[in-house]
């Protein structure tokens, strides 16, 4: 089953990440956010690598940016997705990656 799009939450993304280092997109290129629960984002990934990636290298800018973004402070959570695109190998990154199909 596909989620819905929520415009406001796809737009605030699409945001977030034309802002990171370009080495840092094709991690979050690889997400979805999928719904916004209070202050919290429920972002939808391919898989644990991605997951503790974002969490260990990336958790902190991305929340800083969704904070500005909310004007409150906004923490991610994480939803394990194996319908999500994988993270390219090195040198390579795949043009069009179809979406996510995780629920909140």
């Amino acid at each position: 089953m596909s989620v819905p799009a929520v415009p406001e939450l796809d737009a605030m993304w699409e945001r977030i990440v034309s802002d990171v280092p370009i080495s840092s997109r094709a991690w979050l290129r690889r997400t979805k956010p999928i719904a916004m629960h209070s202050n919290t984002v429920m972002l939808a990934v391919s898989d644990e690598t991605t997951r503790e990636r974002i969490e260990t290298k990336l958790r902190t800018e991305i929340e800083t940016k969704l904070s500005t973004v909310t004007g409150t402070r906004t923490y991610l959570a994480f939803v394990i997705d194996p319908s999500c695109p994988s993270p390219p190998g090195p040198g390579c990154v795949a043009p069009n990656p179809s979406p996510c199909t995780a629920t909140p």
